[in-house]
């Protein structure tokens, strides 16, 4: 996708609160200027979504906003989007303060495992499958995964691929093992991406790779999902 120039920084580290056990929800933006993560309560700490410059500056808490889900951001990288109050998609500018509703969601679908913004198109995985919105809300909302029982437990953390047709999703399985897949929006059977055993929430790259965590490295393959070809070996990203 498209997506303005980053500024050219060395590395930015960032420290976590969380309470034993628990790993924060992290969101990088598209434009490759923030970084926003959820605070986990505990230790008297304020807790809510935090986003931070990734040129070093001060993180700020953004106010009225769960500690819990998945964030994600709009297509030019300015709008973090969380699950607001009363089962609102909110959308929040994080360089003038704003706040707008994208789409009000079914009670009990819980905290959303992540999302996408490409376009008009916004998948959002909640309720255990991934549903596409349409961020101008003229067509209905719909679902593009069908959970396969008794194996699966959830459809989770979507992410649009180029084409802005298909995208890659993890599926949680009941026994907690993962698998990536490539679904479609126009119905097509969804295929799985040949990854190694114990890979976790697989991202993909606008180079063409498919980058994924494992034995806690974070791993890059070429992605048969531009090229049409095998996938190749994994190998370290820098």
């Amino acid at each position: 996708r498209a997506a303005a120039e980053a500024p050219q920084a060395g590395a930015v580290r960032f420290s976590f609160d969380a309470n034993r056990g628990q790993t924060p929800e992290i969101s990088v933006s598209p434009n490759g200027r923030y970084l926003a993560w959820t605070a986990i309560p505990g230790g008297g700490r304020l807790s809510g979504l935090w986003v931070g410059r990734l040129d070093g500056t001060q993180p700020l808490l953004l106010a009225d906003t769960p500690s819990t889900g998945t964030p994600f951001w709009s297509p030019d990288g300015r709008e973090v989007v969380v699950l607001g109050s009363d089962n609102r998609l909110i959308a929040i500018d994080v360089e003038r303060g704003g706040r707008r509703i994208l789409a009000e969601l079914d009670p009990g679908g819980g905290s959303p495992r992540g999302g996408d913004w490409l376009g008009q198109s916004i998948l959002l995985a909640t309720g255990n499958t991934i549903w596409l919105q349409d961020a101008s809300g003229r067509t209905p909302r719909r679902e593009v995964t069908t959970l396969v029982p008794p194996g699966e437990a959830c459809h989770a953390w979507p992410m649009l691929l180029p084409d802005g047709r298909r995208f890659l999703y993890t599926v949680v399985m009941r026994n907690g093992e993962t698998e990536s897949r490539i679904g479609s929006l126009d119905g097509d059977a969804p295929v799985r991406v040949a990854l190694p055993p114990g890979s976790t929430r697989a991202r993909f790259d606008q180079r063409g790779y498919v980058v994924f965590g494992q034995n806690r490295a974070l791993l890059a393959q070429r992605s048969a999902a531009r090229a049409r070809h095998e996938p190749g070996a994994p190998r370290p990203r820098g």
